[in-house]
Protein backbone atom coordinates (compact mmCIF):
# COMPACT_ATOMS: atom_id res chain seq x y z
CA UNK A 1 0.00 0.00 0.00
CA UNK A 2 1.25 3.59 -0.84
CA UNK A 3 0.20 6.28 0.93
CA UNK A 4 0.34 10.14 0.51
CA UNK A 5 1.71 13.16 1.78
CA UNK A 6 -1.55 13.78 3.66
CA UNK A 7 -1.85 10.07 4.95
CA UNK A 8 1.54 9.95 7.19
CA UNK A 9 -0.11 11.76 9.68
CA UNK A 10 -0.97 10.24 13.18
CA UNK A 11 -4.73 10.39 12.91
CA UNK A 12 -4.44 9.04 9.48
CA UNK A 13 -2.25 6.26 10.52
CA UNK A 14 -4.56 5.52 13.46
CA UNK A 15 -7.03 5.15 11.06
CA UNK A 16 -5.44 2.83 9.00
CA UNK A 17 -3.95 0.91 12.18
CA UNK A 18 -7.18 0.49 13.96
CA UNK A 19 -8.54 -1.14 10.47
CA UNK A 20 -5.76 -3.92 10.16
CA UNK A 21 -5.76 -4.67 13.92
CA UNK A 22 -9.70 -5.05 13.37
CA UNK A 23 -8.95 -7.03 10.39
CA UNK A 24 -6.44 -9.45 11.75
CA UNK A 25 -8.67 -10.06 14.91
CA UNK A 26 -11.49 -10.65 12.85
CA UNK A 27 -9.92 -13.39 11.18
CA UNK A 28 -10.19 -11.52 7.32
CA UNK A 29 -6.63 -11.95 6.38
CA UNK A 30 -7.82 -11.53 2.52
CA UNK A 31 -9.48 -8.13 3.31
CA UNK A 32 -6.22 -7.19 5.20
CA UNK A 33 -3.91 -8.34 2.61
CA UNK A 34 -5.74 -6.60 -0.16
CA UNK A 35 -5.92 -3.40 1.52
CA UNK A 36 -2.87 -3.19 3.02
CA UNK A 37 0.15 -6.03 2.33
CA UNK A 38 2.83 -8.06 4.37
CA UNK A 39 6.31 -6.50 4.47
CA UNK A 40 7.30 -9.73 5.94
CA UNK A 41 5.70 -12.52 3.39
CA UNK A 42 9.37 -12.52 2.21
CA UNK A 43 8.66 -14.44 -1.03
CA UNK A 44 5.60 -16.02 1.01
CA UNK A 45 1.94 -15.65 -0.82
CA UNK A 46 0.80 -13.03 2.08
CA UNK A 47 -2.10 -14.33 3.20
CA UNK A 48 -0.91 -17.65 3.95
CA UNK A 49 2.21 -15.98 5.26
CA UNK A 50 0.22 -13.79 7.68
CA UNK A 51 -1.70 -17.12 8.87
CA UNK A 52 1.71 -18.83 9.55
CA UNK A 53 3.44 -16.06 11.12
CA UNK A 54 0.58 -15.69 13.48
CA UNK A 55 -0.01 -19.54 13.79
CA UNK A 56 3.90 -19.30 15.25
CA UNK A 57 3.20 -16.35 17.39
CA UNK A 58 -0.06 -17.79 18.80
CA UNK A 59 1.43 -21.14 19.87
CA UNK A 60 4.62 -19.40 21.48
CA UNK A 61 2.02 -17.63 23.72
CA UNK A 62 0.19 -20.78 24.46
CA UNK A 63 -2.84 -19.30 23.16
CA UNK A 64 -5.46 -20.45 20.27
CA UNK A 65 -6.76 -17.00 18.90
CA UNK A 66 -6.47 -13.42 19.00
CA UNK A 67 -8.43 -11.35 21.33
CA UNK A 68 -11.50 -9.06 20.12
CA UNK A 69 -10.61 -5.32 21.04
CA UNK A 70 -13.06 -3.57 22.32
CA UNK A 71 -14.97 -0.17 20.51
CA UNK A 72 -13.47 2.02 22.83
CA UNK A 73 -10.19 0.77 22.82
CA UNK A 74 -7.07 4.14 23.11
CA UNK A 75 -5.37 4.20 19.47
CA UNK A 76 -2.16 6.18 19.57
CA UNK A 77 0.25 6.22 16.17
CA UNK A 78 3.81 7.01 16.74
CA UNK A 79 6.86 7.27 14.76
CA UNK A 80 10.19 5.66 14.78
CA UNK A 81 13.30 8.15 14.90
CA UNK A 82 15.15 7.37 11.20
CA UNK A 83 16.75 3.96 10.72
CA UNK A 84 18.11 1.75 8.07
CA UNK A 85 15.36 -1.06 8.09
CA UNK A 86 12.37 0.58 7.15
CA UNK A 87 10.06 1.06 10.30
CA UNK A 88 8.47 4.17 10.07
CA UNK A 89 4.95 4.09 12.83
CA UNK A 90 4.29 1.93 15.47
CA UNK A 91 0.12 2.05 15.78
CA UNK A 92 -1.55 0.72 18.79
CA UNK A 93 -4.77 0.04 19.23
CA UNK A 94 -5.58 -1.41 22.89
CA UNK A 95 -3.06 -3.78 23.63
CA UNK A 96 -2.41 -4.80 20.12
CA UNK A 97 0.24 -3.50 18.00
CA UNK A 98 1.13 -3.00 14.10
CA UNK A 99 4.39 -1.52 12.38
CA UNK A 100 4.25 0.88 9.52
CA UNK A 101 7.09 -0.08 7.09
CA UNK A 102 8.23 2.13 4.05
CA UNK A 103 9.02 -0.29 1.63
CA UNK A 104 12.26 1.50 0.00
CA UNK A 105 15.04 3.74 0.47
CA UNK A 106 13.52 6.40 -1.52
CA UNK A 107 10.18 6.79 0.69
CA UNK A 108 12.42 6.13 3.68
CA UNK A 109 13.93 9.06 2.39
CA UNK A 110 11.02 11.14 2.36
CA UNK A 111 9.09 10.17 5.67
CA UNK A 112 8.47 12.63 8.32
CA UNK A 113 10.01 11.32 11.63
CA UNK A 114 9.90 11.62 15.03
CA UNK A 115 10.92 9.93 17.83
CA UNK A 116 8.55 7.68 19.55
CA UNK A 117 7.41 9.47 23.33
CA UNK A 118 4.75 7.68 24.39
CA UNK A 119 3.15 3.95 24.26
CA UNK A 120 -0.49 3.44 25.06
CA UNK A 121 -1.75 -0.39 25.75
Amino acid sequence: MQISDDQVNEAALAGFGTDAIRLLCAGDVSTLVDRYGYALALGREPVAAIRDDLANCLAGLRATHLMRIPDAASVTAEYFQPNDIGLFALVALGNALILVACADELSRAACPWRQVQKWSC
